[in-house]
């Protein structure tokens, strides 16, 4: 009788270490790994036929971008299958994190003065970068 072939992807755990975002990122840091495969960090697990990395790239093509994903109601997230309460919540959390850090940096940056060109300029910058979607 013949072996039937899985019709579900190779699980993460087995994949060459240098391929799994979790030992990517660690050994050569975050700035190395795609948003998908951020996103499958904060994920953990997979779903029966899709890693954490397929989910994530599932959320980066229905919401089309990671800013994108903080207006999005809990419910539009429930539709993606191996999305539950704990890991919305986790991708829900990361998202407000960003957000405040973001928001820190730009408190921080109303209170120095500006006084040169270049200074003006620079503030200037990353504040219309920042506020691009």
């Amino acid at each position: 009788m013949k072996k039937k072939e899985s019709q579900y992807p190779m699980p993460i755990r087995e994949w060459s270490e240098d391929d799994r975002p979790r030992e990517k990122l660690l050994k050569y840091g975050e700035h190395r790994l795609s948003n998908a495969e951020l996103l499958a960090i904060m994920i953990r697990t997979g779903a029966p036929g899709k890693s954490a990395v397929d989910i994530g790239r599932e959320l980066l093509h229905k919401f089309k971008s990671l800013r994108s994903m903080s207006g999005v109601d809990v419910s539009e997230f429930k539709k993606i299958t191996g999305l539950k309460d704990a890991k919305i919540a986790q991708i829900k959390a990361a998202i407000e994190l960003g957000r405040r850090m973001l928001s820190e940096g730009r408190h921080r940056e109303s209170k120095t003065s500006i006084n040169s060109k270049g200074t003006f300029a620079y503030y200037m910058n990353r504040h219309l970068w920042a506020n691009c979607s």
